[in-house]
């Protein structure tokens, strides 16, 4: 047992230097201080003070909404409450009135659930139709986001948005001061785009039903149903879904082995190892906060160590990712990896596990099934179709945290071509 948590200082100067270090690189900040500390647990104040946690069973009370309650905001990424018509996100959302608003949106996927591979059916056509004539390099990750907005909207409300005004809402989405204060009016190009999202939501026809479901569920009324399925289908479906887009994308442009045998056998396990093994490198989300609810323990694979009632506990997904002790050569990107009984069971980046269920009484993502669902339709039937070559190879940052989960440059296509029917 280690008692107390290492780390600490001076909260004024601490703050001062261990934020300055973070965005010099996150990854080094942690790194470094794991090696310092030689633990998994310890204490940091980027932003804020927080007790960071870095392996897989460290996570586990990160993961469990009896014991850590959300405060508004992704940690130190702060919504901007005018883009948001008044309303608080579900995820930012504790118990009972987060519990209906949960419940509502897993009821309204399951009800649009048949509809789910004919949109996206419809949307990958389209958008390969306008890879295979493109006639010149063009930006496939660009792209591919208008392929994911059409799929998302068309799927959940039957009908399309401007992505334009997706990215410009997007964009600006989150306030530049990372504490949740009263700020101007966000820049009139995203409140005009925030209108125009609201506009198509509420002219949608599903719409109707959803507002039915939504007062049934949680007692919302239709201005809140579309404000919700705003912030729902672009910051966390779409925000989400074009990172692991991206970086699923360039990682079998880097492994043509993976992709040859996922051509093979679209059907095979293939395609959904590489999936996974692209959210576990790759998860959209870095970080996962909670505050203590009262007095406990982190049980990490460093040891026991104690946790005041109040105390913020920030878990790093990037890294927990990485745990050797689950995940062997951690660096190396294996699909045939997933095979393994225990690579769900400390698969992270939902924020629950692989095997966790995702219910209204807990934190899991709403959309953890629907992610691999969507990304693996998305591999069968791109890759036994289609061949590509990217202009230069991808690579990810350790310093940059926005280009953590995706490739730094933009994913450029030189050729796109039909693949040889002689390919294994």
């Amino acid at each position: 047992m280690r008692d107390p948590i290492p780390g600490g200082g001076l909260p004024i100067l601490q703050r001062f230097t261990d934020t300055g270090e973070f965005l010099k690189g996150w990854r080094a900040f942690f790194e470094s201080r794991r090696e310092r500390y030689r633990s998994n647990v310890f204490r940091t104040s980027v932003v804020f003070p927080a007790i960071s946690i870095l392996d897989v069973r460290g996570f586990d009370v990160l993961l469990d909404a009896t014991k850590v309650r959300k405060r508004f905001g992704f940690g130190p990424a702060i919504p901007r409450r005018d883009l948001l018509s008044g309303v608080v996100p579900t995820v930012f959302h504790n118990d009972a009135a987060h519990d209906v608003r949960k419940a509502f949106v897993l009821e309204w996927m399951g009800m649009r659930g048949p509809e789910l591979h004919r949109a996206l059916d419809r949307a990958l056509e389209e958008a390969m139709g306008r890879w295979a004539t493109a006639g010149k390099p063009f930006d496939w990750g660009a792209d591919a986001d208008r392929l994911l907005a059409d799929f998302l909207f068309d799927w959940l409300l039957g009908a399309r948005p401007e992505l334009s005004d997706v990215r410009t809402w997007f964009d600006a989405g989150f306030s530049p001061i990372p504490w949740d204060v009263p700020l101007p009016s966000a820049p009139r190009p995203a409140r005009k785009a925030r209108d125009r999202l609201l506009a198509t939501i509420r002219g949608a026809p599903g719409l109707p039903e959803a507002a039915a479901l939504g007062r049934t569920r949680a007692g919302m009324e239709e201005p809140e149903v579309a404000a919700q399925l705003l912030f729902m289908l672009v910051a966390n479906a779409w925000g989400g879904l074009q990172g692991a887009w991206r970086s699923l994308m360039a990682e079998l442009s880097i492994h043509p082995e993976v992709a040859d045998a996922i051509a093979g056998d679209p059907g095979g396990g293939m395609a959904r190892g590489a999936v996974l093994e692209t959210l576990r490198l790759r998860g959209p989300v870095p970080f996962a906060y909670g505050e203590a609810r009262d007095d406990l323990r982190i049980e990490s694979s460093s040891g026991s160590f104690p946790v005041r009632k109040g105390e913020m506990l920030m878990g790093v997904f990037w890294l927990a990712a990485r745990d050797p002790d689950f995940f062997p050569d951690p660096e190396r990107f294996d699909p045939s990896r997933t095979a393994d009984p225990r690579f769900l069971r400390a698969l992270l980046w939902s924020n629950g596990t692989g095997e966790t269920p995702t219910r209204t009484d807990n934190k899991v993502c709403a959309g953890r099934d629907i992610v691999p669902s969507v990304l693996e339709r998305c591999v069968q039937r791109i890759v036994p179709a289609w061949q590509w070559t990217l202009g230069s190879t991808p690579r990810w940052s350790d310093t940059d945290l926005p280009l953590g989960n995706r490739p730094v440059e933009p994913l450029i296509v030189t050729d796109f071509s039909p693949r040889s029917r002689t390919a294994p």
